[in-house]
This record gives structure tokens, C-alpha cells and sequence, in this order.
């Protein structure tokens, strides 16, 4: 059977370069019950199909990022998605992972980011960064 879980699974609590700490994930963002409820006919139609799902969740963000702490990215084992942790090549990288994850990987914790500088350099107008917590949905 597949169900969310009532709690996080994981909590950031690291100290960044900068000595800036993330946002910690003490409690569930505002809204996040809507996210979690988009993506159950999703996952209820993949598991009513016998597929394993992953479930990749931002855990902290430091500075600027395009999803807040709690949105979640469902992966189905044959590679459909549902939600959203980021955009473009992150989320590329983060399906990856969860196809990893699907085939008996250890759950992970990922992170991702660029600096202000960079971002100036690609025409971004600041840098940020994202840490995502992929798990298989048990």
C-alpha cells in the first residue's frame, strides 16, 4: 500500500560556507497539504498499477529558489512525474536519482546551487540553493 507519511523525513541542519544556516523543516509550509493532495491520484493510479514510486522532497533553501521547503516531485518506476522541487536540469537530475533510488539505491540527500556570481555571469539576477531528499515511497 502506499501512503505519505505524516512527518518529514528528513530535517537540514547543516552549516553552509557562508555561515548562513537553511531554513530547518520543523514544520509543514503553508499550503503543503495542497501539494501532498495534487499528487495522490497520481500515485494512487500508479500503485493501483503495481509501480513503486519515489518521492523527492525540498528539504531547506538557502537564499533564492523557485519552490519553497515541501514541494514534492513523485517519480512512478516507469518514469511518469507529478509536482515540481525545481526547474530544468535540476529536476532532470533529481528523476535520475529517483530512478537510482526505485532500483534499490539508498534514500539521499541532494544538493544544488550556484553562487551570485555565476548567476550574474548566466544573466540570473542571484544564485541560491536547494537541498532535496529523495526516498522510495513505502
Amino acid at each position: 500500500m502506499c501512503l505519505i507519511g505524516d512527518t518529514p523525513s528528513i530535517a537540514a541542519e547543516r552549516q553552509t560556507s557562508e555561515g548562513e544556516r537553511p531554513r530547518p523543516y520543523r514544520s509543514w509550509p503553508r499550503g503543503y497539504s495542497c501539494v501532498v493532495k495534487e499528487l495522490l491520484p497520481e500515485i494512487d493510479r500508479w500503485c493501483a498499477k503495481g509501480e513503486r514510486v519515489a518521492i523527492a522532497t525540498v528539504v531547506a533553501t538557502r537564499r533564492t529558489a523557485p519552490r519553497p521547503v515541501g514541494s514534492k516531485l513523485a517519480v512512478s518506476e516507469s518514469g511518469e512525474l507529478a509536482g515540481s522541487v525545481s526547474a530544468g536540469c535540476v529536476e532532470g537530475d533529481v528523476y535520475l536519482a529517483a530512478q537510482e533510488v526505485l532500483a534499490g539505491g539508498a534514500p539521499r540527500l541532494i544538493t544544488y546551487g550556484i553562487t551570485d556570481d555565476m548567476a550574474l555571469g548566466v544573466g540570473l539576477s542571484c544564485g541560491g540553493e536547494i537541498d532535496v531528499f529523495v526516498e522510495p515511497l513505502e
